[in-house]
């Protein structure tokens, strides 16, 4: 087995929790990969299986409530009277998976803006699909079982979730009931151990997972996925970015000391019948023509802008990941102008 495939089996595994001992038993040498992702559940473990049971003694330790004067916790056997056994609260502290450090890791290793948040039970927001035109979500899930895994699609269907990427450690609880409920939400799966490595315990596609990935991508977003995404520094805000046209096909996008180029193509910006920049990649260089400002004035002027400045905020949000619109309305000179500093070169 690999150490991908070790890893993720692990995180569906620890499930809602288990002792540090436990958890150090059952992994083994992946233990140190999955450790920076633990965190202690708020209640401690309640019982503990008996060393014998797997002897086939078929017994646990209940562990009382109340602690002993010394501040240890007793480990009583209410079935076969086996000797009490005393463990400290540190012993006693259950450790469970982490979703606000897993998911932001699985965000950077798709390419995505991490925008980690609880859809339903068991299921996090990794992120937003980088479309240009619309908003796709994709979603984690990391539960065990293959009827958990259906209750966590049919809550996602009910809360009326549809066309997203549900992104899981292992592809196993998927089953046939499982497949058929993700395409009748017209969504897909993305099974993280098939297409990563584990590089100094961050995951990272593999060549043939990016690939994957961007097949993926395009299967539910369509033609106009992005190809790549700013790595916009936490707390950026539009009037922090940059734009820069170097030529018609190419511009330089910077936020403080992070830069990065970019072509039509790999903003989505591309009009794929002709493979030549579409509508939107147009409007953004008018806008640095005009030094950021566009009015009825402006030699491009053009009542069909109001729509393709629309499709042109989501594209830029798509790639940048900054809340809010790009641009606003001026009343005084009846035009819109960037939030954010763009020119030509």
């Amino acid at each position: 087995m690999s150490s991908a495939s070790i890893f993720w089996t692990s995180i569906e595994v620890i499930g809602f929790g288990a002792r540090d001992a436990a958890i150090r038993h059952y992994l083994s040498e992946a233990y140190d990969q999955v450790h920076p992702y633990l965190m202690p559940c708020p209640e401690l473990t309640v019982q503990i299986a008996c060393k014998r049971t797997r002897e086939g003694h078929a017994c646990m330790y209940r562990i009382v409530e109340e602690a002993e004067p010394d501040g240890t916790y007793a480990a009583v056997c209410d079935d076969h009277f086996c000797p009490t056994r005393f463990y400290t609260r540190e012993e006693l502290v259950r450790y469970t998976i982490n979703p606000q450090i897993l998911v932001p890791a699985i965000a950077r290793c798709l390419g995505l803006h991490p925008q980690v948040s609880s859809v339903v039970d068991d299921v996090w927001q990794v992120g937003t699909l980088p479309v240009a035109t619309e908003h796709t979500l994709v979603l984690f899930t990391r539960v065990r079982y293959e009827d958990a895994m259906q209750r966590v699609l049919e809550a996602l269907i009910i809360k009326g979730s549809n066309r997203f990427i549900l992104v899981t450690p292992t592809a196993r609880y998927l089953n046939e009931t499982s497949r058929s409920l993700l395409a009748r939400a017209e969504s897909l799966s993305f099974p993280l151990d098939e297409v990563t490595v584990i590089n100094d315990h961050e995951p990272v596609l593999t060549e043939a997972g990016r690939v994957r990935w961007q097949k993926t991508k395009e299967s539910i977003g369509g033609s106009r996925v992005v190809e790549a995404v700013f790595p916009t520094p936490p707390g950026a805000m539009w009037q922090d970015l940059s734009l820069v046209f170097r030529d018609g096909h190419t511009l330089t996008a910077s936020i403080g000391s992070t830069r990065a180029t970019y072509t039509f193509q790999s903003m989505g910006m591309v009009n794929r019948k002709k493979m030549t920049p579409d509508e939107q990649w147009l409007l953004l260089r008018h806008f640095a023509e005009e030094m950021g400002t566009f009015t009825w004035q402006s030699k491009y002027a053009d009542p069909r802008n109001k729509k393709r400045k629309s499709r042109l905020s989501s594209g830029l949000r798509a790639v940048f990941g900054i809340p809010g619109s790009p641009f606003v309305y001026r009343k005084e000179c009846r035009g819109w102008e960037c939030v954010f500093n763009i020119r030509m070169d």
